[in-house]
This record gives structure tokens, sequence and C-alpha cells, in this order.
């Protein structure tokens, strides 16, 4: 059965202890974590941070799609830029996208990510 390494960053001798390694892209990490969070009742639509895209540019940050991807000294920090339907408690809809999230980023990948920060942009009536 082959060990497995999830992560971005394998040194040369692990990589010649392990029969094979997997590397996911930090965009699949994004994409996971915005289909978590719009999984939860109370998410309109993920918005968009133009400031956080240029952000990017300059840095080891990535964002896709309404989520910011960060990795700090190998800590998994995820912002999400969440549109919210009218009506909602914030509070346990940030509670409901942070486990939602959680939970799928460690079920599909085994990472757990550090922080996962939620931030409400608008609020629009459906």
């Amino acid at each position: 059965m082959m060990k497995k390494k999830i992560f971005w960053s394998i040194s040369e001798e692990e990589k010649k202890e392990q029969q094979g390694f997997l590397k996911i892209d930090n965009r699949v990490i994004a994409s996971i974590a915005g289909l978590a969070a719009l999984e939860v009742k109370g998410v309109a639509k993920l918005g968009k941070s133009f400031s956080s895209y240029i952000k990017t540019i300059f840095s080891k940050k990535i964002y896709h799609r309404g989520v910011l991807v960060e990795f700090k000294e190998n800590e998994l920090i995820i912002t999400l830029y969440v549109i919210a339907k009218y009506g909602v408690n914030f509070s346990e809809l940030t509670n409901e996208i942070q486990n939602n999230v959680r939970l799928a980023l460690e079920k599909m990948t085994e990472i757990t990510p550090t922080e996962v920060n939620v931030i409400i942009q608008k609020v629009e009536k459906i």
C-alpha cells in the first residue's frame, strides 16, 4: 500500500522513502472550501475581493472564486468572502461555514486548516 504524504512541500529524502506522493494544487483547496461554503443554508453565493486578488500577485497566497488560500509556516489559512441570504443569523452562519469547510478539507485531503475566516460582504434577499 502506498504511503501518503499530502502537502505542498516534500523534501528529497522523504521522496526517496516513499513509493509516491500526492500533491494538491492550492486552487483545489480553494475550490473545496468554496463548494463546502455554498452547501451551507444561508449562503447566497461567494463574493469577490479585488484587493485580495491583487495581494496574491506578489505573494504566495492564492485567490480563487471568493476564497483566499494562504500558507504561513505550514499553517493553512482560508478566508471566504460570502454573500449571505437576508434573515440569517450571522454568527450561526459563520460557525456552519467554518465547520463545513473544515470537514470537507479533512475528508478529501486530510489537511486541517488552522483558520477558516468568513467575511460577510453583502446581504441579498432571495
